[in-house]
Formats: structure tokens, C-alpha cells, sequence
């Protein structure tokens, strides 16, 4: 049960989450901006074409980054990282930034496959959830693992 509620507060207060609700009081607030984003998305066909690219290649650089957090760096250092106390709170983040850039992905997917058939606004919408959430995702699994080595040196016995 525990792990579960620290599951959630992971997904919660995060900075994909953070991003998910601001752009989504985007469609509230500002209407008109994503109106005018959805409207030049529509008339471009190219952009229906490589819609669903970005947001996977993030997913897969989430993927590679997952693993980088999980097993860092040569066996000793990775050895210090599994005795921590708190290491299966790092594994469950990973897994909610997994969580994010596959539904990002998901999410790009439907956007391709209903396209043109959505108002401007909720085009705009999914395409700007899809690719920004999808990029914070990337950026923080890319963050966690290079601080990770940083600390994992750092505080090694191993000197």
C-alpha cells in the first residue's frame, strides 16, 4: 500500500504533470492560441505524415535512459546504487517516466489516426501534450542519470 501511494505521489508531483496541466489549462484560458496552432496543423499534410516520430523517439530515449538509472555504470558503483535504502523509489520514478512517454506515444498515435476528423483546438492540444510531455520525460530520465553517476562516485567507497 505504501508503495502504491508513493507511486502516485510520483506521478502526481512531477514535472510531466506539472506540464500535462498547463498545457491542458491552455485549451481553457487561451482557446484562440491553440485554435490557430490546430488550424496550421490541419492545412499542413507533412506534419500528418511524421506526426507519431517525435514523441516515439522520446520514448525510446526514455527506455534507453531507464536503463542507464537502473544499472549505471560498472558493477561496484551499481552494487552502492541496489544497497541504497530508497533505490526502489528511483525504480518506481523510472517507471513513471515510462508510464508518461508511452502514453505521450499513445497519444501522438491517436492524434495521427483520427487527425483531421478533431476540432483545431484538440489538435493542437494532443500534439502539444504529446510532444512536450513526452520531451520533459526524456529530459528528466536524461538528468536522474547523469546525476545519479555524479552522486554514485561521489559518495562511493570506492575511491
Amino acid at each position: 500500500m505504501k508503495r502504491l501511494l508513493w507511486l502516485l505521489l510520483a506521478m502526481f508531483v512531477s514535472p510531466e504533470f506539472l506540464v500535462a496541466v498547463i498545457l491542458y489549462s491552455l485549451y481553457f484560458f487561451l482557446p484562440s492560441v491553440l485554435n490557430v496552432l490546430g488550424h496550421h496543423l490541419k492545412g499542413d499534410k507533412e506534419v500528418w505524415k511524421y506526426l507519431p516520430i517525435l514523441p516515439g523517439a522520446l520514448a525510446a530515449y526514455t527506455f534507453n535512459m531507464s536503463a542507464k538509472i537502473r544499472a549505471p555504470s560498472k558493477e561496484e558503483l551499481n552494487q552502492v546504487l541496489y544497497g541504497w535504502p530508497l533505490y526502489q523509489l528511483v525504480v518506481d520514478r523510472v517507471y513513471v517516466g515510462i508510464f508518461y512517454s508511452v502514453v505521450c506515444f499513445i497519444l501522438s498515435l491517436l492524434l495521427w489516426m483520427l487527425g483531421e476528423s478533431l476540432g483545431d483546438s484538440i489538435i493542437a492540444l494532443f500534439f502539444l501534450e504529446a510532444t512536450v510531455v513526452s520531451g520533459v520525460s526524456a529530459l528528466t530520465m536524461h538528468e536522474a542519470a547523469q546525476k545519479l553517476i555524479e552522486i554514485l562516485v561521489k559518495h562511493s567507497t570506492l575511491k
